[in-house]
């Protein structure tokens, strides 16, 4: 670059507004040497800004600004620490709040439990969903245990897993989650007698009552009206709860559906036909279960369908027990939310608010089966319960 181009000596006004000395001018020639020669070592970016300095010229229209002294180290770190800590600090957002007081829990799959390494992969598995609690069926629909029971007169045949329900609970634990139990209760196709009485439902006239014809597949059901049935309940109830589960669910509570051979014939010396002697009789067996699980500090679930929940008549349905809604208050209402195609959180919401309207001051669960939802529609009918405050189930 030629030095012409930077002629000092033609600029009318200095960057002082007065007339230079000759001192001033041999350093001023002096300085723009070292700008040609940094215009050539360095570049015209970095020789610019000190050419517009010492000419006067600002290409900025605005004024500038009073000149700070830069931050040492240790200011800008403390800068850069405060900057960190307000933004550590930082209000959590509503549903951050939510999630952090709100069990998240997952229901395993039944097959999950039968051994150390089915149950171990589980947990593996749901680690990555973010839950903070672990459910498993302990005593399915056919009345076979999931776990070694030490049940008093149990048939060997119907002990179908390996790991005690204590090992269960401690496998749970040590993976970092709070371990929860359910069992099916009077829904039993297997288990006819405990402690040399008959437990399940008798005909009349002798012989066991089946809920449809035995030559199509007919099942028998444990009877809620004996009294044995209650502590054969209790038994297993206490045992899971002694083993260090935090909750039991009761999962079909409740009776099958009788037909009008069964009111006037097969059982008729059974109160099944009087509501009120029905409903003692469930509640009779859940709070067998209810004393059993508190003995060992576990709180209790009544398990229902939600739309059995909401009809007009939950008679011979798993809401019956609802109808006695000062015994409910012993348990929390866990409901089965299965809404179908309206699935999202207004429509999750308002089923909030029916509950909440029709079951004042009870403490409620939900149920939910991912397969039953989209995955976004699921996200928001999670996200309702959670801003309610109320425990999800999923599976």
């Amino acid at each position: 670059m030629k030095k012409k181009k930077i002629k000092i000596k033609h600029r009318k006004y200095s960057l002082y507004q007065r007339k230079k000395s000759t001192g001033r001018k041999v350093l001023t020639v002096i300085i723009m040497v070292v700008i040609v020669a940094a215009l050539v070592v360095v570049g015209y970016g970095v020789g610019k800004p000190l050419m517009e300095y010492f000419s006067g010229k600002n290409t900025n229209s605005e004024p500038a600004s009073a000149w700070t002294p830069p931050a040492s180290a240790e200011t800008s770190g403390a800068s850069a620490e405060t900057s960190q800590t307000s933004t550590e600090t930082t209000e959590p957002t509503r549903e951050e709040q939510t999630e952090n007081k709100t069990v998240n829990a997952f229901i395993l799959p039944e097959a999950a439990v039968l051994s150390s390494d089915a149950l171990n992969s589980a947990l593996a598995a749901a680690k990555n969903g973010g839950y903070t609690d672990i459910a498993v069926t302990l005593k399915d629909e056919t009345g076979n245990f999931l776990y070694k029971t030490s049940v008093k007169d149990v048939p060997e045949e119907q002990i179908t897993g390996t790991l005690t329900a204590k090992q269960i609970a401690d496998l749970i634990t040590a993976a970092g989650f709070t371990p929860r139990a359910r069992i099916n209760t009077l829904l039993d196709r297997t288990t006819q007698t405990y402690a040399g009485k008959n437990i399940c439902y008798m005909i009349t006239d002798g012989g066991i009552w089946h809920d449809y014809y035995v030559d199509r597949g007919g099942k028998s059901w444990l009877d809620p009206f004996n009294a044995v049935t209650a502590k054969y309940l209790a038994a297993i109830t206490g045992e899971i709860s002694q083993a260090g589960f935090s909750s039991i669910i009761l999962a079909n509570t409740r009776y099958p559906a009788f037909n009008n051979q069964d009111y006037t014939n097969f059982l008729r010396d059974l109160a099944i036909a009087d509501d009120s002697a029905r409903l003692n009789a469930l509640w009779n067996v859940a709070d067998a279960c209810v004393s059993a699980a508190k003995a060992g500090s576990s709180s209790v679930l009544l398990e229902v369908s939600d739309e059995e929940l909401l009809s007009d008549s939950v008679a011979l349905t798993s809401a019956e027990p609802v109808s006695d809604k000062t015994k409910l208050k012993t348990v929390t209402l866990l409901v089965d939310y299965a809404p179908g195609e309206k699935a999202g959180y207004n429509e999750a919401r308002a089923f909030i608010g029916r509950l909440s309207a029709m079951y004042s001051g009870q403490d409620i669960a939900v149920r939910l089966t991912a397969s039953s939802f989209s995955s976004s529609a699921l996200d928001q009918v999670k996200k309702a319960f959670a801003d309610a405050d109320i425990t999800v189930y999923s599976e």
